[in-house]
């Protein structure tokens, strides 16, 4: 009876446990498909510089931060960094935006040439080119609230990265203090790599990993490049009939504003069988084949299907993915049908492919009978 009690009560435990680390990474990772780096390195306390609760910008709350700070020295002299790393979580690759939040006790606006950010490799001192500051970091800030906190997205270049770091010095001239929240990128989109469509045909795919909230932007290249006019915020991205084959690549962003790296896709367009129908002979009362022929096949059509147009008898019979015969196309016409003029919409089709042609019209005239009183009566006058 104890060993059933006690494990009772290892099992309760066990679950808060889970509930309780569970709600953790829900504070942090409760924006949608953001990764936060999980490590930090600080540059060395000194009398004229430092950073106080260096754990808090890679702890599970967002909300609070690290201080770093610079006193008063020769303009540039001294500096204070705070490096954040991707250590235990998968770093971002090289094409990768990250994102990173930061603040101060004045105006961004005014102090933005004592900040700035750098991407790392391996650590707080191994630095990346290009540093930003001043007018280029503004380029890249997001101004939030009252302008004393900020998220800059630094592009990607193609290097190597797995942190970010942010620096303070002394080149305004004065004190200066920042903050430091987080830094975080966000999860691609997972797509096809690949999507055959016939020419002049829409087309969508999945986004398997959608996040509401999400805005899905299609471009020509992974970095830079020309966004294509398709986007969607649902989990199915449509490509128009006019969209060319060629490479793609597909970002999310956070509230269309925060990037992630993009996913390539290659789109193939198979081009759609034709071919020529030749004129047809009439056939008499009573035959019950017309014959279709045709020439210069292209594209390889294999199979046809025949639609017969509205208010035809109903003795006529649709034809779907048959055999394309090499040269001409027996076409079945009822027995009983009279003499009149038919008509229907022949369409042919690649198998392998899938692609079909635009329906081409035709004729089938039945004439009378040889011998068969046959009237017509053209003009009636009063």
């Amino acid at each position: 009876m104890y060993a059933s009690f006690l494990s009772s009560i290892l099992s309760v435990l066990r679950s808060a446990c889970i509930v309780a680390l569970l709600l953790l990474g829900a504070v942090q990772e409760g924006y949608g498909q953001r990764v936060y780096a999980d490590v930090q390195q600080s540059s060395p306390q000194t009398l004229l510089s430092g950073v106080t609760n260096q754990g808090r910008p890679v702890d599970n709350d967002t909300s609070n931060f690290s201080t770093l700070s610079v006193t008063l020295g020769i303009l540039g002299a001294i500096t204070v960094n705070q490096n954040l790393q991707y250590v235990n979580r998968p770093k971002p690759t090289p094409f990768t935006p990250i994102n990173v939040k930061f603040g101060s006790t004045n105006s961004l606006l005014n102090i933005l040439g004592g900040f700035s950010l750098q991407r790392t490799n391996g650590g707080r001192t191994a630095t990346i080119p290009p540093a930003y500051s001043g007018t280029q970091l503004l380029k890249l800030l997001n101004i939030l609230g009252s302008g004393q906190v900020g998220t800059a997205i630094i592009p990607p270049d193609g290097q190597d990265y797995d942190g970010v770091r942010l620096e303070l010095n002394t080149s305004l001239g004065g004190l200066l203090t920042g903050y430091y929240y987080y830094a975080f990128y966000i999860v691609p989109p997972q797509i096809p790599s690949n999507l055959t469509l016939c020419a002049n045909t829409e087309g969508s795919i999945a986004i398997t990993n959608f996040q509401s909230g999400y805005t899905y932007r299609l471009y020509t290249q992974e970095i830079g490049g020309t966004e294509i006019d398709i986007a969607t915020t649902s989990n199915t991205l449509s490509f128009p009939s006019s969209l060319d084959a060629g490479t793609y690549w597909l970002e999310a962003r956070e509230s269309d504003l925060y990037p992630s790296a993009r996913t390539q896709i290659t789109i193939t367009r198979n081009q759609q069988p034709t071919i020529i129908l030749l004129p047809n002979s009439p056939i008499c009362e009573g035959e019950t084949v017309a014959t279709l022929t045709y020439n210069n096949p292209a594209n390889n059509p294999d199979q046809y299907s025949v639609t017969w147009d509205a208010g035809t008898p109903i003795d006529f019979t649709n034809v779907t993915d048959t055999t394309l015969p090499s040269s001409a196309i027996a076409l079945s016409i009822p027995a009983v049908a009279g003499m009149g003029t038919y008509t229907g919409v022949l369409s042919v089709r690649n198998s392998i492919t899938g692609c079909e042609s635009e329906g081409i019209p035709f004729t089938v005239q039945v004439l009378p009978q040889p011998g068969k009183p046959n009237l017509t009566i053209t003009d009636v006058q009063n």
